[in-house]
């Protein structure tokens, strides 16, 4: 009887405290339903690639990226009144109605994985320096709004039904063997923990199904020991462009930033294309801030960032490019 009244009279005597913090993290923690976009900058790409004899170039390569936040309360009330932050609705970004932000923010952390192993992969082709494919790495990438399983955007697939995962082709094939309803095994790996799920083959314009996107990311290896150091918070496939540039001038001799700061974004394919981006005008902003001799931009967003500078004023030579060649080839005719 003494501990409750002890937990009553500590109730009654912090009575407003209490109400109060219940509604400060209410306020503080509830979910508007909203992203953010605010203005963000530039990271230097070259200072991050390290290995074995590479070679400095005098100027640099730099990512232009964009601050992103999930929308709490106390933010979105924020962005209502802070010009240069933008409002954008989950929903946005979300592939299907199943889906939550955190499955958004899983799959922008893949696409930023594979950023750095195309961008290896494509820097190692193009300076004809030799290497090795050492582990294909398979993550779900989205679930489509049938799948039953537990799979989340994020897991590593292992195997199913006890065969290892080599392909998705080989998945496809065997999935083709099955009928519709019938159920496969899927091993995967969840953070560390290894799990099963099961997933019903489903049926849909004649073709079979289990409802899952995977990407391949593969682990890269070579006598030049490249690394690229990296930070947890970063995520996104848009320094793909930036950071192929950055490891083939570290691989070659020649140092095609001609001693100039140059800043740019895309996505980087295996075979070289250079793949659109969001909030380009971002972007430009923060290469014209951090006072960039040279912006690469996508084709696909050049015309929206030629009449942005032009709107704003900017003093900064903005290059279209659809693949890594068109970006070596102008860098190529430069004058250092």
């Amino acid at each position: 009887m003494k501990k409750e009244y002890n937990i009553k009279t500590f109730f009654k005597e912090n009575y407003f405290t209490i109400i109060f913090l219940i509604l400060f993290s209410i306020f503080c923690f509830y979910d508007t339903g909203y992203s953010i976009y605010k203005p963000g900058g530039t990271i230097n790409a070259s200072e991050r690639v390290s290995g074995t004899n590479i070679n400095k170039g005098k100027g640099t390569f730099n990512m232009a990226y964009v601050g992103m936040m999930k929308g709490k309360l106390p933010f979105y009330l924020l962005a209502k009144v802070i010009p240069s932050w933008e409002l954008v609705k989950n929903e946005k970004f979300v592939i299907n109605e199943n889906e939550n932000i955190e499955d958004v923010y899983a799959r922008d952390n893949l696409d930023y994985k594979g950023a750095l192993s195309n961008a290896l992969y494509v820097a190692f082709t193009k300076a004809n320096i030799p290497f090795k494919e050492t582990k294909n790495n398979y993550y779900v990438y989205y679930k489509t709004k049938e799948n039953d399983s537990n799979l989340k955007v994020g897991d590593e697939i292992i195997s199913y039904d006890n065969i290892p995962f080599e392909s998705f082709n080989e998945l496809v094939k065997y999935i083709n063997t099955k009928k519709e309803n019938d159920q496969i095994t899927i091993k995967y790996k969840e953070g560390k923990n290894e799990l099963e799920s099961k997933s019903t083959i489903y049926k849909k314009e004649d073709r079979l199904y289990i409802g899952l996107s995977i990407i391949n990311i593969k682990e890269i290896e070579s006598d030049y020991n490249i690394s690229v150091k990296t930070k947890g918070s970063e995520s996104g496939p848009s320094g793909g462009l930036i950071t192929t540039l950055a490891i083939y001038n570290a691989l070659t001799k020649e140092d095609i930033t001609h001693g100039k700061k140059i800043v740019g974004t895309g996505t980087i394919a295996l075979d070289g294309t250079v793949g659109e981006i969001g909030a380009v005008n971002y972007k430009i902003d923060a290469a014209e801030h951090k006072h960039a001799d040279i912006f690469l931009c996508p084709k696909e967003n050049y015309q929206d960032a030629v009449e942005y500078a032009k709107k704003k004023k900017y003093d900064i030579i903005i290059v279209e490019v659809g693949t890594i060649d068109d970006a070596l080839n102008y860098l190529n005719s430069l004058e250092g």
